[in-house]
């Protein structure tokens, strides 16, 4: 993104995800916490966030803080099902397509396009699902 001309930064809790944001885009990782971003109201124009939701026991103060920080037509990109792309089964993921879907429409983001992408390199190459959703206007 940063080489067609966006501005683009970076935010994580973890230093070592930090160190090797900031080798690439030098200045633009920051740590900060995604439930809480230390930005403006409806400024962005897309947030991304790819292998997170897994993560989390509750995606909702995610997907909240990514539908605050979006400017209205603002995009959210997220990854969903990493379980179930590497064969696993889990009880009530919190990254479910399902789950994300509806926290998205709670939070004024409607669907708008899916795609996947080949875990190059990773056991087995699983596929994973990138789901997009605009912020409405209003």
């Amino acid at each position: 993104m940063a080489a067609r001309g966006h501005h683009v930064a970076v935010s994580d809790l973890i230093f070592e995800m930090l160190r090797h944001a900031n080798a690439r885009l030098p200045g633009a990782a920051a740590c900060m916490d995604a439930t809480r971003l230390a930005v403006a109201d409806a400024c962005l124009d897309a947030v991304t966030m790819v292998w997170l939701l897994h993560l989390v026991p509750n995606a909702e103060p995610m997907i909240a803080e990514a539908a605050r920080v979006l400017r209205p037509g603002g995009h959210l990109v997220t990854t969903v099902d990493k379980a179930a792309a590497n064969g696993e089964v889990r009880d009530n993921p919190s990254d479910a397509r399902d789950v994300v879907t509806r926290l998205a429409v709670k939070h004024r983001l409607r669907p708008v396009g899916e795609t996947s992408f080949v875990g190059v390199g990773q056991r087995g190459e699983p596929v994973y699902t990138l789901l997009s959703f605009v912020r409405l206007l209003s």
